[in-house]
């Protein structure tokens, strides 16, 4: 008789995920967030930490990691940020992969970032007001 393996994989992987997760916040407004991802993807990443939204001036990381022989998918179905003033200078959705940076600072649908290393870190600012909704954002590893 042949048992099917691959709930009790998932099972695995979503501890994994859930025992390699984890918060560390500073006294200012900044904070950091990390996950070890392997097979599943992360989904909602910001929903997570920010259920009811991003508070004003809010400086907030979350980093995504994968083994060394992986690379992450990033997709945000839709980002849309406040904008005082010039373009990113107070919100400010930013992807940082290695040495390479890349800045989203209006509406955008349909956002997909493909990373070159096995790390990718998304920063998220806010400015003076409170942001409803944050950018609904999910990372996958990939070969």
């Amino acid at each position: 008789m042949q048992v099917d393996r691959a709930p009790l994989n998932n099972m695995k992987a979503l501890l994994g995920l859930i025992l390699c997760t984890f918060v560390s916040t500073t006294l200012a407004e900044e904070s950091t967030a990390y996950a070890f991802i392997r097979g599943n993807p992360v989904r909602k990443i910001f929903d997570r930490w920010l259920p009811k939204g991003l508070p004003p001036n809010t400086d907030f990381t979350y980093e995504l990691r994968t083994t060394p022989d992986m690379k992450i998918e990033l997709h945000c179905p839709y980002i849309s940020l406040h904008q005082d003033g010039e373009p990113c200078s107070k919100y400010l959705f930013r992807i940082i992969d290695g040495d390479y940076t890349e800045d989203v600072c209006e509406r955008v649908k349909k956002f997909r970032y493909k990373s070159k290393t096995n790390n990718l870190k998304i920063q998220i600012k806010t400015g003076d007001k409170y942001l409803k909704v944050q950018p609904r954002c999910s990372g996958l590893p990939y070969k």
